[in-house]
């Protein structure tokens, strides 16, 4: 790609734009297991393209899997 990536570890208040990042795991959010809406609002408003590659936990309803989608 000949681009950076950048880690971010506290992203829910943004991310940079017009750059790649990858989030920290959002596991330990509180709402995400419960599928949140404002958490599932928040992390969708985020980006353009979201890639779900955790086809393991795909089958969850928490806000990241299921209510940003």
């Amino acid at each position: 790609m000949g681009r950076s990536v950048n880690f971010c570890t506290d992203w829910l208040d943004g991310i940079p734009e017009n750059e790649i990042t990858l989030c920290e795991n959002t596991r330990y959010f509180k709402g995400e297991k419960s599928n949140d809406d404002s958490l599932a609002n928040k992390i969708a408003s985020l980006c353009d393209v979201f890639v779900m590659d955790a086809f393991g936990a795909s089958h969850r309803k928490h806000a990241s899997t299921y209510g940003a989608a």
